[in-house]
């Protein structure tokens, strides 16, 4: 299995997407900054979903779809929804607001189609509040398996979220 190797500069480039992060920049020590770089699946599933045939991603992302990034960190997937389709909405969440304010920053061209929310895996109140509010159709979350103390908060999100 390849290496998972972040995009670790301030700035970068995927298709016709300028995106930013914050990796690099200072930090408190106590805090996940995992978030702060971009990593190889979120960038991956960027490069399909801009520079593969349309249609075959239609299959799984319906056109004006209101699609939820878990864990968005910089928002490098979510983005790439935003850009494929004009009409999608995409709701960034991450309990990290400093991700949260790079990933707002980053879709920031894509106006009022895109939000940022705090979510907190395992929070199944937040969770059932934003699936009662956002109505996602489609939740994305690149790189968040990582981590195999948090997969018990992820799947009960993901299962407040239906």
């Amino acid at each position: 299995m390849a290496a998972t190797v972040p995009h670790r500069s301030s700035r970068f480039t995927i298709g016709p997407l300028e995106l930013e992060t914050t990796a690099g920049e200072l930090q408190d020590d106590s805090e996940d900054t995992s978030g702060r770089a971009a990593w190889t699946a979120g960038c991956k599933l960027a490069e399909l979903l801009l520079l593969e045939d349309k249609s075959s991603v239609r299959e799984w992302v319906a056109p004006g779809a209101r699609v939820l990034e878990l864990g968005c960190g910089c928002g490098v997937a979510g983005c790439a929804v935003a850009a494929r389709d004009p009409a999608a909405h995409v709701l960034f969440t991450d309990s990290n607001t400093a991700c949260l304010d790079t990933a707002a920053r980053n879709a920031s061209r894509f106006g009022t189609r895109c939000s940022t929310s705090v979510l907190r895996w395992g929070d199944v109140d937040a969770a059932s509040k934003i699936a009662t509010t956002f109505r996602p159709m489609l939740v994305i979350g690149t790189d968040v398996g990582y981590d195999p103390s948090s997969h018990g908060a992820l799947v009960r999100t993901l299962a407040a979220l239906r």
